[in-house]
Order: structure tokens, then sequence, then C-alpha cells
């Protein structure tokens, strides 16, 4: 019976010495496992608010020099639109006086032929050939000083129509180039993460293996404790009971020959 108890009392000791390794292996585990998790959301966290900063800044920037341009296009489009009216200004003030200056040259000239005229008949043909070549020569000044006057405006118009066009090309493939940076940017990150994500889930299961392992070599060590502690408690017994059976036997024995 007390053999029987001790068994009892030692079998409930490891039951309940297996119980609560259990319970501290399981705390420590999820332990473990907790501040893993917390390591991990901090890094994404911090991840995700340097890639979310970087994108902030650059649309920043990219919108201060879009308004930089606009405001510049702004000034160059008014200054030319006062600069062709300020030219349309002189080229009609000029025009004005250049008309007073021919009526004036071609009152005087007729009044010079009128005069002539009455005088000298043969005369007033060479005055009016001269008269003819002079206005001719005064029409031939004017139309070149107004293409003289015009070409440079031309010019000037035209090299503002190559700059705003070569400016609208640029802003199209700095655009687009934005948009394939950022394209790209998110796809290292998400590989970046994958790559992390199957680094921890690899050491999570080289860690899972190695406990399982070492769970199953402590239990195994438990076990051939216990069965030796067994077959001790075991040949104890049998010890005894031999001392027992042989205690009665000599004792009958000597009743026999009392």
């Amino acid at each position: 019976v007390e053999g029987f108890v001790a068994r009892k009392r030692i079998q409930m000791l490891l039951r309940s010495a297996v119980l609560f390794q259990r319970l501290i292996r399981g705390f420590l585990t999820r332990l473990r496992l907790r501040r893993r998790h917390a390591m991990r959301l901090k890094l994404q966290k911090v991840t995700r608010g340097t890639v979310l900063r970087r994108s902030m800044h650059r649309r920043n920037e990219a919108s201060r020099r879009i308004a930089a341009d606009w405001r510049a296009f702004r000034a160059r489009s008014l200054q030319s639109r006062r600069h062709a009216a300020a030219t349309t200004v002189q080229k009609m003030y000029r025009g004005l006086l250049a008309r007073r200056l021919v009526r004036r040259r071609q009152a005087a000239a007729a009044r010079i032929g009128a005069v002539w005229l009455g005088h000298r008949a043969h005369v007033r043909k060479i005055l009016d050939s001269r008269i003819c070549v002079v206005q001719a020569r005064i029409r031939g000044v004017l139309t070149r000083s107004r293409f003289k006057k015009h070409a440079p405006a031309a010019i000037l118009l035209q090299r503002c129509w190559r700059w705003y066009r070569q400016r609208s090309r640029m802003r199209i493939r700095i655009a687009i180039a934005t948009v394939l940076q950022k394209h790209a940017r998110r796809h290292e990150v998400i590989t970046r993460l994958e790559i992390l994500n199957a680094k921890v889930t690899g050491c999570q299961r080289i860690w899972r293996g190695f406990r399982a392992r070492r769970q199953i070599a402590e239990r195994e060590e438990n076990m051939l404790k216990l069965q030796a502690f067994w077959y001790k408690a075991v040949a104890c017994c049998q010890v005894r009971d031999m001392h027992t059976h042989a205690r009665r036997i000599q004792r009958f024995v000597r009743q026999l020959i009392a």
C-alpha cells in the first residue's frame, strides 16, 4: 500500500511538473511572439512614415515648381501682350506721321507742278517723273521701316512659341517620369517587405522546429528517468516480496522443526 501511494504521489508530482513546464513554456512563447509582433509593427510604421514623407516632399516640390513656372509664363505672356500693344500703337502713330508727311509733300509737289505748268510744259513731265520717283522712294522707305519693325516682333513671337512648346513637352515628360518613379519605389518597398516577411517566417519556422525538437528531447529524457525510476521501484518491490516469502518459509520450517 505504501509503495502504491508513493507511486501515485510520484505520478502526480510528475504530472504537476509537466503541466507547470508546459505553462511556463507557453507563457514564454507568447511573450516572445508579442515582442516580435510589436517590433514588426514598429518597423512597418517607420517604413510607411518614411515613404509617405518622401512622397509628400516630392509632391510639394513639384507643386512649387509648377506654380513658379505658371507665374513665369503668365508674366511673360503679359509682357508680350503689352509689347505687342505698344508696337501696334507705335506703328499706327508712325503711319499717321508718315501719311501726313506724304500729304504735305504731295501738296508741295502739286503746287510746284501747278506753278511750273504755266511756264514750262516740258519741265512738267520732268517734275512729274521726279515726283513719282520721290514718292516711290518714300513708300519704299516706309515699307522697309515697317518691315524692319514687324520682323523682330515675329521673331520674338516664334521664340516664345518654341519656348512654350518645349516647356509643355518637358512638363509632360517630368509628370511621366514622376509616375514611373512612384510605381518603381512602391514595387521596391513591397518587394522588400515580402523578403522581410519571408525571412521572419523562416526564423519562426526554424525556432518552432528547434523548440519542438527540444521539447521532444526533454520528454524522452523525462520518460527515460520515469522508466528508470519505475524499474527501480519494481525491483525494490520484488526484493521485498522475496524477503517476505523467505521469512515466511523460514518461520514455517522452524515451526516444523520445533
